[in-house]
Formats: structure tokens, C-alpha cells, sequence
């Protein structure tokens, strides 16, 4: 049948042997006019239909490819589809079964609808290969188990990947989709995925997921969505929770791509806070004086983000050191020259003059402090310096790593 031409196919509730090189179905390079029927159908070897094109659908309700009884163990199970041309769907549901699917180069124009399927019966080999394939309608993958890598790499689907059942195996790859693009990536509650995913450089338009779902490694290194199904009032501590699950620790790039939406979606606080949270997490990896400084700059002005706690601590510094000059005065507040003009003293205003060593405002020149006084002077003199230079750096975008 290689490289014929032919109305339809239809091979529906029959059982195909393996020939002499193992392939119970040998169709590469086939045309088809009309559709390819073989539903509940038994194939004991490979099914081959490598650039075949096909104008219909390609049903495979129920099909089950299985060993080969010949003993052509390389081959079992596997249905080879590289290049395919489907112009209907690929329709592989309802107990289908088969060891190894490979569909790299494919294109679908109206989808892949695969509802209650095995990929993966036993075989340590399992593969199920959607590389570089274009699919122009959605691709649904629900209530099924797929006990192979799903390799979607390189893959464009126009309209919406549905993903639900369990994907791969503990200690093994789950999905890959790194450098695809993709319209929308649904995927649903309950959903499984028992290895690590790769999500790398992949686009998609809306992420509609179950955050519950994902393994406790992904890797998002250049993962980008334009549009969040999470509830923004809610959803951001938990898509938090998500990112840290990188596979390369905390890069900046997802942290900056989620609170980007927040922004857009009119959430600037929760956006402040996932850039917070990124510095946050990303302490551990500086230097000690640069981590030091990190510890700084977040309590003083929230690595930039929040420069109002900036003022909260100066009120409150100010509130205390007035307190204690006003008790020190005159004791251990003191007049430099007494037989000299000065004007009177004010514990607001010399606290002020000391905790802002820019400003003078005639205290300075005047007074001194000795005993507690005059060590609190230096400690009110020292943070404030450490106040503006912290406030200096974050209003020059010093401190920030992201964008505001």
C-alpha cells in the first residue's frame, strides 16, 4: 500500500499480524481521499504511515497496537507518523492503546482528540513525539494515561491544548514544550504530571491551569502568556509558589513576565509584591556583602518598590531621637559657646539636623551631645546616611531588578 492512492481506508474490529518486517500496516507516502478507519482494530506490530496524506480524519477509536507476535521487538507497538497530512483530525480514543506514538512533523487541520487512551503499556521505551507539528484546530489529551514523555518541542496549535490524566512517571520527563506556541494551555483539575516539565521558551496566549497539577520541578526559563486565568485578588501567592519551582533556581524572567500581568490587569500592589518576592528569593545566591545590602534595601524601601517605608522610618527615628534629646537636654545637650548668641534649643530640629547630615538648619553649629545622648547622635547620624543612600538608590533604579 506505500505510496498509494486510494478513496478510503477502512479497517474496523479486525486483527493485523506483522509481516516479515514486523509493520502489521505499511502505508508511508499514502493518499487518501476520504478518511482512514480503523477502529477497534488489533495491529501486532507497527503501523507505518510516514507522509501519508490523508483529506479526512484518521480514526483510531479503540485501536490497539500491541507487540508484535513475531518477535520483532523494536517495533512493537509503535505507530510511525512522521509528516503526516491529516486534513480532518487524528481521533485516537475510547481505549486506544499503543507503546510509542510518533506524529514529529505532522500537520492536523482540525485537531488531535484523544480521550481515554494509553500511551505506554510497560514498555521502558515509551514515547509519544508531537514535535514540530502544526495543528490548526485544539488538541485535547484528557481522562488519559500517557506513561511516556509527551514532546510537544517546536509544536505550533493554533487553538487549545487540553491536557488531563496522568503524564509520565516519577524520575522521568512528563511533558516538553519547549519552543512551542500555543493559543491557550488548559489544563484541568486533577491533572497529573509525575516528572518534570519544560515549558522553556514556549509562548501561549491564556494559561489556564490547576496549579495543583505541577510536578515539583518546571522549567519557565523564557516561558511567556499573555493572559492569566488565575483570579488576580487571589491568585498571585499561589502562581508564586508555582515559580519557585524552577528547575535553575530563581530567574528573573518569570517573576517579571507574571507581575507584568498583574500590572496589566490594573493590579500594581500585587505586582510590587511579586517583584518583591523575587528579590526575596533571590538573595541566597549573592555574595555576602551583596546580601547584606539586599537585607538593607528591603526593609528600608522594599528594594525600591515600596519607597514609603523610607519616611515610616525616619518618623519613627525622629520620634524616638526627639525623645531623647528633649530628656538629655540640658544635661547631656549642651550649649558649644554659652557666652555666644544661639537660639533656643529645639529637640525636633537638632534631631532632624543630625539625622539628615545634608540639611542644616542652625542646630549643628550650636550643640552637642555627650553620654547616651551623644551615642545615639551617632547612631541617628549613621542611619540616616544609610536611609538616603538606600532611598538615593532606589529613586536612581539602583536597587530594583525588575521593572516598576
Amino acid at each position: 500500500m506505500k505510496y498509494a492512492e486510494s478513496p478510503g481506508i477502512e479497517l474496523v474490529r479486525c486483527v493485523l499480524n506483522a509481516g516479515e518486517r514486523g509493520t502489521a500496516l505499511d502505508a508511508d507516502g499514502v493518499t487518501v481521499k476520504n478518511s482512514v478507519m480503523l477502529g477497534g482494530s488489533v495491529f501486532k506490530g507497527m503501523i507505518s504511515l510516514t507522509d501519508a496524506n490523508i483529506s479526512g480524519n484518521l480514526q483510531m477509536a479503540g485501536t490497539r497496537i500491541k507487540p508484535s507476535s513475531a518477535g520483532f521487538a523494536a517495533d512493537s507497538g509503535r505507530l510511525l507518523g512522521f509528516r503526516m497530512t491529516i486534513g480532518g483530525s487524528f481521533i485516537p480514543r475510547f481505549g486506544f492503546e499503543a507503546d510509542r506514538l510518533f506524529l514529529a512533523g505532522s500537520h492536523f487541520a482540525s485537531g488531535i482528540q484523544m480521550i481515554e487512551a494509553t500511551v505506554g503499556m510497560g514498555d521502558e521505551d515509551a514515547t509519544f513525539d508531537l514535535r514540530d507539528v502544526t495543528v490548526e484546530g485544539g488538541v485535547v489529551i484528557k481522562r488519559s494515561r500517557i506513561n511516556a514523555p509527551l514532546n510537544a518541542e517546536n509544536s505550533t496549535i493554533a487553538g487549545t491544548l487540553t491536557l488531563s490524566g496522568e503524564f509520565g512517571a516519577p524520575g522521568h520527563a512528563s511533558l516538553s514544550m519547549q519552543a512551542a506556541n500555543i493559543d491557550v494551555l488548559h489544563v484541568e483539575e486533577g491533572t497529573r504530571f509525575l516528572g518534570e516539565v519544560d515549558l522553556s521558551y514556549s509562548r501561549v496566549r491564556v494559561l489556564d491551569d490547576d496549579l495543583a497539577a505541577w510536578p515539583s520541578t518546571i522549567d519557565l526559563a523564557g516561558f511567556s502568556y499573555e493572559a492569566l486565568a488565575d483570579d488576580p485578588r487571589t491568585g498571585h501567592k499561589g502562581r508564586l509558589e508555582w515559580i519557585r519551582k524552577q528547575k535553575h533556581g530563581p530567574l528573573p524572567q518569570p517573576y517579571e513576565q507574571l507581575a507584568a500581568i498583574y500590572r496589566s490587569s490594573g493590579h500594581a500592589s500585587e505586582a510590587q509584591r511579586i517583584l518583591i518576592a523575587m528579590n526575596d528569593d533571590s538573595r541566597s545566591r549573592l555574595p555576602r556583602m551583596a546580601r547584606a545590602w539586599s537585607w538593607v534595601t528591603r526593609l528600608l524601601v522594599g528594594y525600591g518598590y515600596q519607597p514609603w517605608l523610607a519616611g515610616v522610618w525616619l518618623a519613627g527615628l525622629l520620634f524616638i531621637s526627639t525623645a531623647i534629646f528633649q530628656m538629655e537636654h540640658p544635661e547631656h545637650v549642651k550649649i558649644i559657646k554659652p557666652d555666644e548668641g544661639h537660639p533656643k534649643f529645639n529637640p525636633f530640629i537638632y534631631a532632624l539636623d543630625k539625622t539628615l547630615p545634608v540639611l542644616n538648619l542652625g542646630h549643628q553649629q550650636f550643640f552637642f551631645s555627650t553620654g547616651f545622648a551623644g551615642y545615639w547622635e551617632w547612631i541617628t547620624t549613621a542611619a540616616g546616611w544609610i536611609f538616603g543612600a538606600a532611598l538615593a538608590a532606589s529613586l536612581a533604579g539602583f536597587v530594583k531588578r525588575g521593572g516598576s
